[in-house]
């Protein structure tokens, strides 16, 4: 089979790489020319496991690209894997998109398949046709196809899927792709063929569920704090309960990343028609996340009065580890907040300085250290913000010997309390672990 995939982000690029891996034949299209030139070199311009070795394997199969009529003229089978992001107000940011859908009407040669693998709001399938034919002489049909997977394990979601959606007009368009796909699709996964509505909903459940988890397991860990509780033992405790899902009762600085906007608005084009039986479920879940963000800012306050002049080390800045990605990262938040009082800020986070530099380009309160240790030296405190592996290695004993005074405040838990005995070490509804040496305000 011969397609295209409009959009590299990671979404696009794990996208069009595995359907290479299975021997399709693929032009992958994105306008940002040094990632196409990265590409086209063998390098990805994303940290992604296996990502590197897969562009290797399939240099055979897939073609990168950033010449549109290239790109869309010899395809039937089109997927749109652009970024969506989201406005001030909450409500999807759909330019990227609408800019993908006429590049496509400007320039298809033919009827064509159009997979939306963008994340968008419920009803867009059947806006994508009507646009697509309001603008081109071809028919367009349009099926959604939702992604599921979080970075650092996309390949493996695209390879092994649990489930697979396909939101079509009809059971027909539904076994039609089922049997286009039928050489991509593992034989363990789950189908579902169900309307576009349906597909938009799962996709928009799945990623207000998750988000709701970690809302509430952060709102069990303040309350915890106010009654000197443990959130690690209530997490246990709650997991034991067959109906309750453990995996996602981990308290931490709050979830990011391109996940929940807290709005869905019926028509895109007027603002004011706002789907009120969802918004305020989805309002609270981001209020709850932002809330946490304050929450851990108020730690660091309960140890100073002012951050002013005040050495930071911080250890990552990505919305998690094992991604460059800062896409909404409660990191950049505390970091700008710290900023904006006028402390200095010692970061660590190899995969993500790039684009924090970018970020905080007309900041010169920061500096930046290869070796996570190095962050640490002659800092007055340490802030722990992402989960990386090699953060779990540091000991009592790194704060100890390169901080200038053991103070960490860990926004993700990785330490036991009996591990971090010497330091004052704060995290996230649990006690605080004091030392009588560093009491100095």
């Amino acid at each position: 089979m011969d397609f295209t995939v409009l959009g590299l982000s990671h979404v696009g690029l794990v996208d069009s790489l595995v359907l290479g891996s299975y021997f399709n034949h693929v032009i992958a299209y994105d306008d940002n020319k040094d990632n196409i030139e990265m590409l086209r070199d063998g390098i990805s311009p994303y940290e992604e496991p296996f990502v590197q070795d897969l562009i290797k394997e399939t240099k055979s199969y897939v073609r990168f690209t950033y010449n549109i009529k290239d790109a869309i003229r010899p395809s039937k089978y089109i997927s749109v894997a652009v970024d969506t992001s989201f406005n001030e107000d909450g409500t999807f940011n759909l330019t990227k998109f609408y800019q993908a859908l006429d590049l496509i009407a400007q320039n298809a040669t033919q009827d064509c398949f159009i997979f939306i693998r963008s994340f968008v709001p419920p009803g867009t399938n059947r806006k994508t046709k009507v646009y697509l034919e309001e603008h081109s002489s071809y028919k367009f049909t349009v099926i959604s196809m939702p992604f599921f997977g979080a970075q650092g394990n996309l390949v493996e979601s695209v390879v092994s899927p649990k489930r697979i959606i396909f939101g079509v007009d009809s059971p027909e368009t539904g076994r039609a792709i089922k049997s286009i796909l039928t050489s991509s699709i593992p034989k363990k996964s789950t189908i579902v063929i169900t309307s576009p509505e349906n597909a938009e909903l799962i996709k928009w459940s799945n990623n207000l569920y998750v988000g709701m988890h970690v809302s509430f397991i952060n709102s069990l860990a303040r309350l915890a704090d106010v009654y000197s509780g443990n959130i690690d033992t209530i997490s246990y405790g709650l997991a034991l309960d067959p109906r309750v899902n453990g995996e996602l009762l981990h308290a931490s600085l709050g979830y990011g990343g391109p996940v929940l906007p807290f709005s869905i608005t019926k028509n895109p084009e007027n603002k004011d028609e706002i789907d009120y039986y969802n918004s305020d479920l989805f309002r609270a879940t981001v209020n709850s996340n932002s809330c946490q963000i304050k929450y851990f800012i108020d730690k660091i306050y309960e140890r100073y009065r002012s951050v002013s002049a005040k050495k930071i080390a911080i250890l990552g800045a990505s919305f998690k580890s094992g991604t460059e990605d800062i896409s909404n990262s409660p990191a950049l938040y505390v970091m700008r907040f710290l900023l904006d009082k006028g402390a200095f800020i010692q970061l660590y986070d190899p995969l993500a300085e790039d684009k924090v530099q970018k970020y905080f380009s007309r900041h010169t309160h920061i500096t930046y250290f290869d070796y996570a240790k190095d962050a640490l030296k002659g800092a007055d405190i340490c802030l722990i913000l992402t989960d990386a592996k090699e953060f779990r290695e540091l000991t009592a004993k790194d704060f100890k010997e390169n901080l200038r005074k053991p103070i960490v405040v860990d926004g993700r838990n990785l330490y036991s309390l009996q591990d971090m005995d010497g330091i004052e070490y704060h995290s996230i509804g649990r006690r605080t672990v004091k030392i009588k040496s560093a009491l100095d305000k």
